[in-house]
């Protein structure tokens, strides 16, 4: 058995001792089931099998018979979900036998499934009601049409104002603006509409003995402002039609800022309108709430008109406007539209200002329109319209995240020269070359490792044992094809052939072969030491990169160099029992000192979502021919629908970009959390997001040493 197996049953008898004595079932016929019945097979009752495929029932695998539905109902105490695809779509496929026969189901890492509840209130009937067409209708039976700005022409990149103040502190590295902002506006609130004078007169009050600088702070409020603020082009449409049918149009706004201030920023947007048209609170010291605001407005249009406002606040822009006699329309603002979303909950809970600015960029992206229905099916799900849209929300915030951890561990490490291990790397590179070119940092040298598991394995057949080893490893096929794959020899044989039970029907012609073998695995070495030497140089001052999990690349080309190496990771198996972590320097982004071993993390059962983007146009590679040519295997259908997974990244690229955009060159020194990140590309898999289906059947299982690829992740 090899190591992965030996940690995943070591894994499994920790995380399953209170299931010993019950009649299990594991979902799976990979090469970990057959690990788990041979390592614990007299521990644990394994009663039997479970497969996605009819076909199969009946079929003994491992020794074991697999299951029907109703055999399993008969006789199972738990099932345990042990194949390697994505452990949430195969609950969904059998989670009647849970919810209606009270067997319950685990993950491998212990956790019992659970059908997600759903911790948000669902979008209300009229908000879905609500569209573009509609206001424009509403516009076309009115004279005079006055808008809100912020949250309803414009809206910020964050959910809310007291983010912006919070980024002001942090930016400006201010101690003690935000409460010194926030308490400023509303202490001049209770005397009269705050001027944005007023709100700094007290805010040097407050800061007064701290050196802060009025104008530094100020224009730093102001960066910060224009840096988030973003059209919503549904409602500009909106605005625009209003001005092309002739009509009275008006901007009402409670804020600070003066007319004229907002008009600057209005038409840094394309947005005109004559400054008098703009009704400001802190111009005419008067509100929208109380009314009085919409007094003026009324005012500038005497006669019998007919008067419609249309913002996103139920009391200032829709009681406010109804006091008054004006027709109110509501739209949603992009934080309330987010509160009716699976994306709620993170919102509620994130307490870290990156955290919030990276939900808050993902909010702009779902509902910068507030016409619902634009991104809420008749299911209530947000819909993903895109490849670039997918990449931005669900893998842009784990991956912006794992880039500041590499940069701050290079830092924190002096290390200089980065080797992204193929595949993974092939876009993770371009990532992190992107992020460090954003913040202006050279220092630190990047280069695409070419390497695989099943490469280095092949270049470290010295002896019987590592030959019995290598060819000990799970394998389906012709005999013929395991010869020439894993030990490039001709063979003439063309039966089938399983591994590791199989293994008497080759053993014989191993030991013959064995001369052979092992001075094609020294040759094939040779070249490889000249390939490093040629396109790596120096290993000293040098990290390896990778996502995850065991750490086995890291360890066989340590040992092939003969010298420990650095490695970071997304997640990995830290714990001493890890074979792979033997004599290695390893760091992991996602790292809980309670669960070394990274069992609990919700990444772990994603990382197939990871590896079915983060690959490249080309197979695994699997040797190296003379005259330094590497062969790779067939391409599979991760690889042919790579132009699919480059949209994706783009997506991601986007992210990175605006997150910079808001922050400046010195993001990478805040720490997004990678379990914020991990969360979002979690939720946009379930069930309460919808992909559309030309991209989710670009997803497949690819992992050519074990054998056992292009599987449809989602089926």
């Amino acid at each position: 058995m090899d190591a992965v197996c030996q940690e995943f049953a070591a894994a499994f008898a920790e995380n399953f001792g209170f299931l010993q004595g019950k009649n299990l079932v594991l979902y799976g016929l990979g090469y970990r089931t057959g690990g788990l019945i041979e390592a614990l097979g007299d521990k644990f009752r394994f009663i039997g099998l479970m497969d996605r495929e009819e076909e199969n029932i009946g079929k003994i695998f491992f020794g074991k018979p697999v299951l029907g539905r109703a055999e399993v109902i008969a006789r199972a105490d738990a099932i345990v979900i042990v194949s390697v695809s994505f452990y949430d779509v195969i609950f969904r496929r059998i989670a009647s036998l849970w919810t209606e026969h009270h067997i319950p189901i685990y993950f491998p890492n212990g956790i019992q499934a659970e059908l997600s509840g759903q911790a948000y209130d669902e979008m209300p009937p009229e908000a879905m009601r609500l569209s573009k067409e509609q206001v424009k209708a509403d516009i076309e039976a009115h004279d005079v049409i006055s808008f809100d700005l912020f949250d309803t022409l414009l809206m910020r990149k964050v959910l809310d104002s007291e983010t912006v103040f919070s980024l002001v502190e942090a930016l400006a590295d201010q101690p003690g603006f935000y409460k010194a902002r926030k308490e400023a506006y509303s202490d001049a609130q209770k005397e009269r509409a705050p001027t944005w004078e007023d709100i700094y007169a007290r805010v040097m009050l407050a800061l007064a003995d701290s050196g802060a600088q009025k104008g530094a702070l100020e224009a730093w409020e102001k960066r910060v402002e224009e840096r988030l603020l973003s059209p919503r082009q549904a409602m500009v449409d909106c605005f625009s039609y209003a001005k092309t049918l002739g009509k009275s149009v008006y901007i009402v706004s409670d804020m600070y800022f003066s007319r004229a201030v907002l008009a600057a920023l209005l038409s840094s947007f394309g947005i005109t309108l004559p400054e008098a048209r703009i009704l400001v609170s802190a111009d005419h010291q008067c509100s929208k709430e109380g009314g009085a605001l919409f007094d003026v407005l009324k005012e500038r249009e005497p006669g019998e008109k007919r008067f419609l406002h249309i913002g996103d606040d139920l009391y200032s822009d829709v009681y406010g406007a109804e006091k008054k006699g004006i027709t109110a329309r509501r739209i949603y603002s992009a934080k309330e539209m987010m509160r009716h979303t699976i994306f709620y909950p993170f919102v509620a809970e994130e307490k870290s200002l990156i955290g919030k600015t990276a939900l808050g960029l993902i909010g702009e992206k779902l509902f910068n329109s507030p016409f619902p229905k634009d991104r809420v099916d008749d299911r209530g799900k947000v819909a993903v319209r895109n490849e670039r849209e997918l990449g931005y929300i669900a893998y842009g915030p784990l991956i912006f995240s794992y880039l500041g951890y590499l940069l701050r561990m290079c830092r924190e490490k002096e290390i200089k020269k980065l080797l992204f291990c193929a595949r993974d790397g092939f876009l993770l590179q371009r990532a992190f070359d992107r992020y460090a070119a954003l913040l202006g940092v050279d220092e630190i040298e990047t280069k695409y490792l070419k390497i695989s598991r099943l490469l280095i394995r092949k270049m470290r057949l010295e002896s019987s044992e590592e030959i019995r080893a290598f060819a000990h490893l799970p394998y389906r096929g012709t005999k013929k094809d395991f010869f020439w794959q894993r030990f490039g020899c001709d063979g003439a044989d063309r039966g089938d052939l399983e591994l590791p039970r199989d293994f008497s029907l080759i053993e014989g012609e191993l030991a013959a072969r064995e001369g052979e073998i092992i001075a094609w695995s020294r040759a094939m070495a040779k070249r490889y030491e000249s390939y490093l030497r040629q396109e790596i140089g120096a290993f000293a001052g040098a990290a390896l990169v990778d996502f995850g999990y065991t750490g086995s690349t890291q360890y066989y080309l340590s040992q092939f160099l003969r010298m420990p190496l650095t490695g970071f990771y997304l997640l990995a198996d830290m714990t001493h029992d890890n074979p792979y972590n033997d004599g290695q320097d390893k760091y992991s982004c996602i790292f809980d000192e309670r669960d070394r071993r990274g069992q609990k993390s919700s990444l772990q059962k994603l990382f197939l979502l990871l590896e079915a983007v983060y690959t490249a146009p080309y197979g695994t590679f699997t040797a190296l021919e003379e005259g330094g040519r590497f062969v790779t295997a067939p391409l599979t259908k991760n690889n042919l629908y790579f132009a699919v997974k480059e949209k994706i990244h783009e997506g991601v690229l986007a992210f990175i970009e605006d997150m910079v955009g808001v922050w400046g060159n010195e993001v990478f020194r805040e720490a997004l959390s990678p379990v914020l990140g991990a969360k979002c590309l979690d939720a946009v898999f379930g069930e309460h997001v919808a992909i559309p289906q030309n991209i989710v059947d670009t997803f497949y299982q690819d992992d050519i040493l074990q054998y056992q690829t292009d599987r449809k992740i989602f089926d």
